[in-house]
């Protein structure tokens, strides 16, 4: 493997040295209304005996200095026509969006014979055909654009990384009637709802003010004001300084969220932990998963609005080889991954995979490269090394990315409940009437002046062997309990860092992580880590206790009760009946004789679950210890005691009334507060691909007469 990649190196060297012609255009086509690209010169020879004036740009040509010839000689045609006699997907690509996105008009025109199913060369269709043929098929040739929405794949979640990567900028920059054809076809093609295509473009219209960010980012200026270097050092050494910050991204607008934005602030700091024997093994990746449209990206854009932009490397899609040629380096940053499919479980295992694993795993990156030692003309090998540790941060409408990836991530939610929508509703409504306060400019460089200030450390927990003493009493733990113990471990660490102004150090200079810290870390993940031990989660406790009190119910009862979509319930239902713990059954109770009975009853709306009685887990109930079960004074740290006053963070909807997020809603039955888990067990339901909230038929059937989703599906 090593030797196949050095040899395709050394091609590469050799063909970078190689004398390729020099790119001209002939000045008399320049500014044709009609300007056609071809593979080969013999091509563009034909095309211009013909009279339609051509330019030969073959394979050996696309260098970025004759990109630059190519779209100056472009620019002033109204129309130009890539032709496509190979089949030659990247070619079409690259050149399709190198013109499109100087705002050239782009048609793709293609040389295919149907009679013997074969592409063939421009030269090889004029022996058979006219130059009335050829005008027959410009006619026909679809744009660039619609060329890329023909190409997607059916299945909308393969097709979101391809639609908000190339097709979606591309149809923001055409005039709005054709912008409204070009989403129509896209809607068809992949059949979601207008809806749906809505949240895709306010999607990339912040990945694309993210961009422009970072391309600002080495230009922020160094804070020099007196007023925000004194607010950021106040900051620095408040006792409620994590608190503060999730408080502050409510106040943006974000409505509750508060566990996932408290994780992705901890996923962002952890950057900055040195590794005690074993590098990268403190940095936090973590994963956001759910619908599309559920508010994913919104919350991390205003998660890293406060956060400097030289500290974070945002990627909406990435080459194999990219992160080795980061400019700047990646070391104590952590990479943004805007959408996780180039990540994901259908997909094979790539080299940037394989990068990203191992610098979570190891801390940094060695990669051996071929090059030509310019005084012996030789090729030698050198190695180009990726230092670390970096953290990792990306959202997905995807339940599992690749499996040995997905194993080092946590796992977060956005808060799909029905009460959660409403909070958002408030939100927007009061953003609208403009009574939602918003971060000043102040705020902001002030919030990012005390990122700044944060430097990496080594971080020591004085009292993990007691948390680990009271993990062994258990007779049995399961083997999960390894990753999440560490992963616990690891958020206590991030939140030591954070804090590092008002903590000592040790004699080697290492941060020492108090009491306060790992009850805070315990409010983010200690109902989550008892999930990982085998108990189920709370919503779903919760959710089978109530079914066990009503012997059985259908799904559409259960969903009323909580407050929550039929499609969380049904999902939810699903993967309970998978894991054995409830069983579908009649409504007498009774199980059916066959699955095609059930099939009928469910059909029918008739089908009801109820929980299997017999089913016991041995793990239940094994979970991280309280404060008070081994710190003196315990009573300071009961509710209402001093301490867990103290450094309560309120992760709880409509626990802070005082903010202006909607959250003072009524939170009576909602059990899902936006959820986290280690090793992909989750509290809140996951769509499944044919979920109705991604504009695609989905396996729940609704009660008869129920106009269920229909208003989604356009």
């Amino acid at each position: 493997m090593a030797r196949a990649a050095l040899l395709i190196d050394e091609r590469r060297q050799i063909m970078a040295n190689f004398p390729f012609k020099e790119f001209t255009i002939p000045t008399d086509i320049i500014g044709s209304a009609d300007l056609f690209i071809t593979e080969s010169d013999g091509d563009a020879t034909t095309l211009n005996n013909n009279s339609f004036p051509s330019i030969g740009f073959p394979n050996n040509l696309m260098k970025k200095e004759n990109y630059k010839i190519l779209i100056g000689g472009c620019a002033k045609s109204k129309r130009i026509f890539i032709i496509n006699s190979k089949s030659d997907s990247r070619r079409i690509l690259e050149i399709g969006n190198r013109l499109s996105n100087d705002g050239i008009q782009v048609f793709i025109l293609s040389i295919y014979d149907k009679t013997t199913n074969q592409f063939k060369s421009v030269t090889d269709y004029f022996k058979t055909y006219s130059a009335a043929d050829f005008k027959s098929l410009i006619k026909s040739a679809p744009s660039f654009i619609s060329f890329l929405i023909k190409h997607l794949p059916e299945n909308f979640p393969a097709a979101t990384p391809e639609i908000k990567d190339s097709i979606l900028p591309l149809i923001l920059k055409a005039e709005s009637s054709l912008s409204k054809f070009y989403i129509d076809q896209l809607r068809k093609q992949v059949k979601i709802s207008v809806k749906v295509v809505e949240d895709l473009i306010a999607e990339v219209r912040r990945l694309q003010d993210s961009a422009d960010g970072e391309d600002e980012a080495s230009n922020e200026k160094v804070e020099t004001d007196p007023e925000i270097l004194e607010t950021a050092s106040a900051l620095a050494h408040s006792p409620s300084l994590l608190k503060d910050r999730i408080d502050t991204i409510n106040r943006a607008g974000v409505a509750g969220e508060r566990i996932n934005i408290a994780i992705l602030f901890c996923s962002l700091d952890s950057r900055l932990l040195l590794d005690q024997g074993i590098p990268g093994q403190n940095a936090i990746g973590c994963k956001i998963s759910g619908h599309q449209g559920a508010g994913k990206s919104y919350t991390l854009m205003m998660v890293l609005s406060i956060y400097p932009k030289d500290l974070f490397i945002f990627f909406s899609g990435a080459s194999e080889k990219a992160l080795y040629y980061k400019g700047g380096g990646i070391v104590h940053k952590c990479l943004v991954f805007a959408e996780a499919f180039q990540l994901s479980n259908d997909r094979k295992d790539s080299e940037f995979l394989y990068s990203l694993r191992t610098l979570l795993s190891e801390g940094k990156l060695i990669r051996s490269i071929a090059e030509r030692d310019e005084t012996t003309k030789k090729f030698t090998a050198r190695d180009v090394v990726l230092h670390g540790p970096v953290s990792f941060i990306t959202t997905t409408i995807e339940s599992n990315l690749e499996a040995q990836l997905d194993d080092r991530l946590f796992t977060i939610h956005p808060d799909e409940s029905v009460n959660q929508t409403k909070r958002i509703i408030t939100n927007r409504a009061k953003q609208k009437a403009g009574i939602t306060a918003k971060l000043d400019d102040k705020n902001i460089r002030t919030w990012k002046q005390f990122h700044r200030l944060l430097q990496p450390a080594t971080v020591i927990i004085p009292y993990a062997e007691l948390i680990a003493e009271h993990l062994n009493r258990q007779p049995k733990l399961p083997i999960s309990a390894r990753r999440a113990f560490n992963k616990a471990l690891n958020i206590i660490q991030a939140i030591t860092v954070t804090y590092q102004f008002q903590r000592e150090r040790d004699s080697s200079g290492a941060l020492i992580a108090t009491i306060p810290d790992y009850f805070m870390a315990l409010q983010i993940i200690g109902e989550v880590f008892r999930e990982n031990m085998g108990s189920p989660p709370k919503a779903s406790t919760e959710r089978l206790d109530y079914l066990t009190s009503q012997g059985h119910m259908s799904t559409k009862d259960l969903a009323t009760h909580f407050g929550v979509s039929r499609a969380a319930i049904s999902s939810w239902a699903k993967r309970q009946a998978q894991e054995g713990l409830i069983e579908w059954v009649d409504q007498s109770g009774n199980s059916f004789p066959n699955d095609a009975a059930l099939t009928t009853a469910k059909k029918s709306g008739k089908a009801h679950i109820k929980v299997d009685p017999t089913v016991k887990n041995p793990w239940t109930n094994i979970g991280l210890p309280m404060p008070n079960d081994f710190q003196e004074f315990s009573q300071d740290w009961e509710p209402g005691g001093i301490e867990y006053e103290k450094f309560n963070l309120h992760l709880v909807p409509g626990t802070l009334p005082g903010l202006v997020t909607g959250t003072n809603i009524e939170s009576e039955g909602d059990e899902s507060k936006g959820d986290i888990d280690f090793l992909g067990i989750t509290e809140e339901v996951i769509p499944d691909p044919g979920d109705p909230y991604l504009g695609i038929t989905e396996e729940v059937i609704p009660e008869p007469g129920e106009p269920y989703y229909a208003n989604l599906l356009i």
